[in-house]
């Protein structure tokens, strides 16, 4: 249920009081679209989401709060053209008057002002307008690109997506349809909405779509539940039905995708899984945190806890000395390319699994591989406290 209430509302440029209707309550009952527009009982109310003042035109949520030089920007000749603009329905124009008053001291209100514009045109149909509308919105979420591994930017990226098909750019939209999905803090909601988002672009689908729907095909189309297993098992099930070509594993090496090819293909040519790695020798635990195989990281870097401890603790002969030393620093130069090898196709074969769409799987084997800097800091400043923790504690 909608409830409102009307009140006199002075003006906060021109002082001026006029009578406008202030939303007190609504409901959010069916499920947005992919934009986040919402379902036809809250979308109703767009009316009350913007007030403009019938003196001298100032447009905003609440006219009585004042905008930073609005006086100046009401006299422009844009804003004038677009708030008489009779070419247009009066709500777009109040609410693409109000982007223009805000746009300098908040991008984000200015983005949803044309996004509400866009969808007063969507239920009018007019078509072309709604484009033109998204096309403010989309010049202004681009300037925030790239769209970080976090949540609340992910969605905004999910949000561009669904601009960028309702507006025909098909090819842009299934890039970062591509990029969005190789993240890790996708949420699933997110997740279903782009699966389904690549699936429109296929089609070349401009028409719009709710949330609901997307679940829908997602639904549709996951695996029977009697055949859902740990990640691990599913990898290893199709290993041999998902070829992982060599190009996959030069992308998934990133910048050193020549040399660790080259070893690779060795280690295919011989069978052997002995073959030399200079960086695993001499950086031991870190250089698997920088190749993202944080599994033996862990275990390596405990490893190297433990023989730290020995050496301090007991009066070792010199050989067995030597041997705790270096004898897994070895090893692992021995056989750093095999585990990289291997480490490298299970998670190709993991990005093929998770991306049905050619597109997006080159993105998510990138992101899966390289090199993580910040993961050997991390890791050196887990050890580092390990170290220097108990002595610190002691002494407080």
């Amino acid at each position: 249920m909608t409830t409102f209430d009307q009140q006199s509302i002075p003006c906060a440029v021109c002082g001026e009081e006029s009578r406008h209707q202030i939303l007190l309550s609504s409901n959010q009952l069916g499920s947005p679209d992919l934009d986040l527009r919402p379902a036809k009982m809250l979308r109703s109310t767009m009316g009350m989401w913007v007030q403009c003042c019938p003196s001298c035109g100032y447009c905003n949520q609440m006219i009585a709060t004042p905008i930073p030089n609005a006086k100046e920007i009401i006299a422009r000749d844009n804003y004038q053209k677009t708030l008489n603009d009779e070419a247009l329905p009066e709500l777009v124009r109040h609410f693409r008057c109000y982007a223009m008053l805000v746009i300098e001291m908040d991008l984000e209100q200015a983005r949803l002002a044309h996004m509400y514009a866009a969808w007063v045109c969507d239920d009018q149909n007019l078509t072309e307008l709604a484009r033109e509308c998204r096309g403010s919105a989309i010049a202004i979420l681009e300037t925030w690109q790239p769209f970080k591994d976090k949540q609340d930017e992910i969605i905004k990226g999910a949000v561009l997506v669904d601009l960028l098909r309702r507006s025909s750019r098909f090819a842009e939209a299934q890039e970062l349809c591509g990029q969005l999905l190789a993240y890790q803090n996708v949420p699933p909601t997110v997740i279903s909405g782009l699966t389904f988002q690549q699936e429109l672009i296929n089609r070349s689908d401009t028409a719009a779509y709710t949330i609901k729907e997307a679940q829908d095909f997602a639904d549709a189309h996951a695996a029977p539940p009697e055949t859902v297993s740990s990640p691990d098992e599913i990898v290893d099930a199709n290993a041999d039905e998902l070829a992982v070509e060599h190009v996959d594993l030069k992308r998934f090496a990133g910048i050193d995708g020549e040399y660790y090819l080259e070893k690779w293909k060795q280690i295919e040519a011989t069978g052997k899984k002995i073959t030399w790695n200079w960086a695993a020798f001499f950086f031991h635990f870190m250089w698997f945190a920088y190749r993202k195989m944080y599994y033996y990281a862990y275990i390596l870097a405990g490893l190297f806890l433990i023989r730290l401890s020995l050496k301090f603790q007991f009066d070792l002969p010199w050989f067995a000395s030597y041997l705790v030393r270096y004898f897994d620093w070895i090893l692992l130069g021995m056989f750093g390319n095999y585990l990289y090898y291997h480490h490298a196709r299970r998670k190709i074969v993991e990005a093929k699994l998770r991306n049905r769409n050619p597109q997006t799987r080159q993105v998510a084997i990138e992101k899966m591989g390289g090199g993580s800097g910040k993961a050997v800091i991390i890791i050196l400043l887990a050890l580092l406290a390990a170290i220097l923790g108990p002595a610190l504690i002691a002494q407080w």
